[in-house]
């Protein structure tokens, strides 16, 4: 490359950085995406302020894959989002100038939920997989009723479908399964369908007074020849035993800065995991830490 082209790229390149939005440099933020992290980001935020971080929050939900399109057009300051971020988001992002920054918030664990009336306490990882994908079509095959299953999953948005289809299905969903909006609607749909089976994050189903709120039931998930435990057990989503967890992630174009740092800095604070704790989340682990480190200082040497 001649002088002049070598002076062309490093001047779109500091373009490019010139027109990078920092994250977190004013005192109001849109924060946008996950549905299942809207609720809990909420609490999180009225809790912050209370604690004297005092800055103005939109929160919007709308699912993962929206939450990170509105940060990638620089629409939005924070993406919540239950899934990594894809390489064609990646590259949207770099074209305008956006460095999307992951901060793991939270561990979550992903609910199978059934109509209490249905009677069946627990499934195995296998049954599931068999259900979701539409091997097993009726609830007779694994000594339920004799009537037809119906599935009610999120629509193409949600990072919690992404994440059931790529990290434990494997597979797409079954032919048939109906795609709703938010988990609510999944929750509102199982709970007057017998035959309905959909999953959520537990988060969504704890009331008010932070226990299961009893409109659907959780079910208890084993893996073949093992003890089958609950989305709500504590040790056993900390320990693995319970199967289906991820990680809660939120983006930032660039490293938080300002209020933004602040308010992130709470709820990584004991007291902020407590909370997320406390309203049917779990706290972050140990590799989640790492990883939170890792990105600090990735975002840190790009901004040098």
């Amino acid at each position: 490359m001649n002088i002049k082209g070598i002076i062309r790229v490093l001047w779109i390149s500091l373009l490019l950085f010139s027109c990078r939005k920092p994250a977190g440099n004013e005192s109001s933020y849109t924060i946008k995406g996950s549905d299942s992290e809207l609720e809990l980001i909420k609490v999180l935020i009225e809790s912050a302020r209370n604690e004297g971080i005092s800055a103005d929050f939109s929160v919007q939900g709308g699912g993962s894959g929206t939450g990170l399109q509105a940060l990638i057009n620089n629409q939005a300051d924070v993406a919540n989002s239950s899934r990594i971020i894809s390489g064609e988001e990646r590259k949207q992002a770099e074209k305008n100038g956006v460095t999307p920054v992951p901060i793991i918030v939270a561990t979550d664990a992903i609910a199978i939920i059934t109509n209490p009336r249905l009677g069946i306490d627990s499934l195995s990882v296998f049954e599931v997989r068999d259900i979701l994908s539409g091997k097993i079509t009726n609830w007779k095959e694994v000594g339920g009723v004799d009537t037809a299953i119906v599935i009610y999953g999120r629509d193409q948005s949600s990072g919690t479908r992404d994440y059931i289809r790529k990290n434990f299905l494997k597979s797409d969903f079954a032919s048939g399964s109906r795609a709703l909006r938010t988990s609510k609607e999944i929750i509102h749909s199982v709970k007057n369908d017998l035959r309905g089976i959909g999953y959520v994050s537990v988060g969504t189903l704890v009331d008010k007074k932070d226990k299961p709120n009893g409109e659907v039931w959780a079910t208890y998930i084993y893996l073949e020849g093992d003890q089958a435990y609950s989305p709500y057990e504590f040790k056993a989503v900390e320990s693995g035993a319970y199967p289906i967890t991820r990680p809660l992630y939120q983006y930032f174009n660039g490293w938080p800065q300002g209020k933004l740092l602040k308010f992130v800095t709470f709820e990584l604070s004991p007291k902020g995991q407590e909370i997320i704790r406390k309203h049917g989340y779990f706290p972050v682990t140990d590799v989640h830490r790492h990883l939170n480190e890792l990105s600090r200082k990735n975002a840190l040497v790009f901004e040098e």
